[in-house]
């Protein structure tokens, strides 16, 4: 399956920086950029490669690392510089089955491009991912600061790489350590009422 993901990605990336006067090719269901233009023989091969790179992103399991608006603006860019390219658009005007897909796939585009706009709920989940992201990047780097605070506050305790040495007596040791201080920390409060 990640196979096929990676494809459909490759195959839109190069959509999405085709110009007006590339050609591309298609072998399978891989589009690649061209050189120079040839007249491409199998018709039916970039049908399907357009076909599945574009209806594969269209339909793919939500991924949390990847912005589904971002990703319907690649698409539509890509579906653009398709009817665009003057290469394709040649072969969209000769042959009516062609044009018909590729009205399918703007068609379908338009479909869930529209209900996803309509879905506040999708919107929501999509912040809500970035929102965790900038909380959990701050959560390790304020474990990072109170860690070293910790450690100049108290320098006798034992940092984490050497807690791997020998774990089960140093951690006994450490809880000692901290109950003694706890307990010096009452009796400092307690005198001074």
């Amino acid at each position: 399956m990640e196979q096929l993901k990676e494809t459909a990605f490759n195959n839109l990336q190069i959509l999405v920086d085709l110009k007006d006067t590339e050609t591309i090719t298609c072998h399978r269901r891989e589009i690649h950029k061209q050189d120079e233009y040839v007249q491409i023989d199998n018709i039916s091969e970039l049908e399907y490669a357009l076909f599945f790179t574009i209806h594969y992103l269209l339909t793919m399991e939500y991924d949390g690392n990847i912005n589904r608006n971002d990703l319907l603006d690649d698409i539509d860019l890509a579906i653009d510089n398709i009817y665009k390219n003057k290469n394709i658009s040649k072969i969209a005007e000769e042959n009516d089955v062609f044009w018909d897909l590729m009205k399918s796939i703007d068609n379908q585009y338009d479909i869930i491009k529209e209900n996803f706009n309509k879905s506040l709920c999708n919107i929501i989940f999509d912040r809500f991912i970035e929102y965790t992201k900038v909380i959990s990047y701050f959560m390790k780097k304020s474990h990072l600061v109170l860690h070293e605070y910790h450690q100049h506050i108290h320098p006798g305790f034992i940092t984490d790489d050497e807690e791997d040495d020998d774990e089960g007596q140093e951690q006994e040791e450490q809880l000692e350590q901290v109950e003694q201080l706890e307990q010096a920390e009452q009796l400092e409060g307690e005198k001074e009422e």
